[in-house]
């Protein structure tokens, strides 16, 4: 089994002071990442009639956006902020499969081709009125336009099949803010939001939410929150090989709503910050695609296949902050728990859902000697959850289709830590700002484990380790002027 990966983004951003109460920015991102993997397979002649098979796999990732903003002071009370975006993301997976016979004779490919795309537009405006006395009134629209193209090109031999999906989708949103200086040390701020999501049906959601800070001491402050969210864009990932995909809220896709409740406790102080807060997040029209660890086939069947639930994150997350000094840096301790529940799978028995950690536990620290800046960055954390290989099965005449028996999710990964080192420096030329800077990612080439991979190609299903990366540098270069 080999891999190599990489990426690069660039990023470029012109600020403009049209005059004193108008500026404009314009954002360009351009982002390309690659994998690559071979793999080979021995011994099991009785199911394919050769040897062995390599499998060659090639996923790119192509990201692109702009954003246009324009932001107003028109008086001391008043200010807006219009923008208009488009972003796209393209995932483009493409599998080749050459069965090999004793002689090591190559006989014809499989081939797949995965490609999945998805567009984003979307126009903003925003705007905040604070003339009322003890109130800061914040109101402002949106809309966004969604395009999604998936298809999926499979060619066994002489036969091919193909399968094409093409979507639209529409969200129009209102929202209005009030934040209320209720007495001096209580502050409440509350809200509604309201879309619009069209597709192949058109539903109103409301979306109430509300907030309150009370200020103990001058350092010290209890907020509280509860609100309800929409979302109406799915990222799915095949566990089949490593392509993301990108799913539409549609008749057969639903939208997930959550009530999210928080609370937490804050110290801020001229040179320390801490805060130690909890919160809860009750998940509605969680959907499973039920075609075992395959994407959906964008058939007429597809309603079948999803599977509805629910579900449950909890969670605490403590942060302590350094601000000022020669050294600085912070710590932060995130505990998660996170389960889902879908009456018709896994026996109705909730699960840890994939991206279940448990446990994370992250130190930064940054310096400066000799006019360059220094930082390390250590992360430990629990390791994904899985399910064992005595708990699948690949399904007969299904071409190899993985299936779960039950007890989903119940076995956990070693645990992944890595450190991470970063050297910046800063020129002025003239009128130019360079950074320059280097980094390593896990520089002490720690192998932690990623998840795990089902190979159904040979007579017995077996189960293998995929590694994260080891010691990966990359550079980054930003100009200022």
């Amino acid at each position: 089994y080999n891999i190599s990966s990489s990426y690069q983004d660039i990023v470029g951003r012109l600020s403009l002071l049209i005059s004193k109460k108008h500026r404009l920015t314009i954002t360009h991102l351009n982002g390309i990442d690659s994998v690559l993997e071979n793999r080979e397979y021995f011994g099991f002649n009785s199911i394919l009639g050769s040897d062995s098979i390599l499998i060659e796999e090639n996923n790119n990732i192509k990201s692109k956006g702009i954003v246009l903003n324009y932001y107003s002071n028109w008086n001391h009370n008043y200010n807006s902020h219009f923008s208009i975006s488009g972003y796209s993301i393209n995932n483009r997976s493409r599998s080749l499969q050459f069965p090999k016979t004793s002689n090591n004779a190559v006989l014809d490919s499989n081939k797949t081709l995965l490609v999945n795309g998805l567009i984003d537009r979307s126009i903003r405006f925003h705007q905040k009125y604070t003339g009322i006395r003890n109130h800061n009134i914040s109101a402002g629209f949106e809309e966004k336009i969604f395009k999604l193209d998936s298809k999926i090109d499979y060619k066994d031999g002489s036969s091919t099949n193909s399968s094409n999906l093409k979507e639209k989708a529409y969200n129009y949103s209102f929202y209005l803010e009030d934040q209320w200086i209720l007495i001096k040390p209580l502050e409440i701020t509350s809200g509604i939001r309201f879309s619009y999501y069209r597709m192949n049906e058109k539903k109103l959601h409301q979306e109430p939410r509300i907030a309150a800070k009370y200020r103990i001491f001058q350092n010290l402050s209890l907020e509280v929150s509860i609100g309800k969210h929409h979302q109406f864009v799915h990222h799915y990932v095949n566990e089949d090989n490593i392509q993301n995909n990108w799913i539409l809220s549609s008749n057969a896709i639903p939208v997930i709503s959550s009530v999210n409740k928080h609370a937490g406790i804050n110290w801020d102080t001229k040179n320390f910050t801490a805060s130690l807060s909890t919160y809860k997040r009750n998940l509605s029209n969680v959907f499973r695609i039920n075609t075992s660890l395959r994407p959906p086939n964008y058939n007429p069947d597809l309603n079948a296949m999803i599977l509805i639930g629910s579900g449950v994150s909890n969670g605490i997350e403590l942060i302590m902050r350094k601000k000022i000094g020669s050294v600085r840096g912070w710590l932060s301790y995130h505990f998660n728990h996170t389960t889902y529940n879908f009456p018709n799978f896994n026996s109705g028995v909730s699960f840890f859902a994939d991206h279940n950690r448990s446990d994370e536990l992250k130190t930064v620290v940054i310096t400066k000697i000799l006019g360059v800046d220094l930082s390390a960055n250590w992360v430990f954390s629990s390791g994904g959850v899985y399910t064992d290989i005595n708990n699948i099965y690949i399904e007969t005449g299904s071409g190899f289709t993985i299936n779960t028996t039950g007890r989903v999710n119940e076995e956990r990964l070693p645990p992944v830590h890595h450190l991470d080192i970063a050297i910046s420096r800063s020129w002025k030329v003239k009128s130019f700002l360079i950074d320059l800077g280097l980094s390593v990612y896990n520089i002490y080439n720690k192998k932690n484990i990623s998840h795990k991979r089902y190979n159904p190609y040979t007579s017995q299903l077996s189960m293998s380790d995929v590694s994260m990366f080891g010691v990966t540098p990359s550079i980054n270069l930003k100009m200022s002027f």
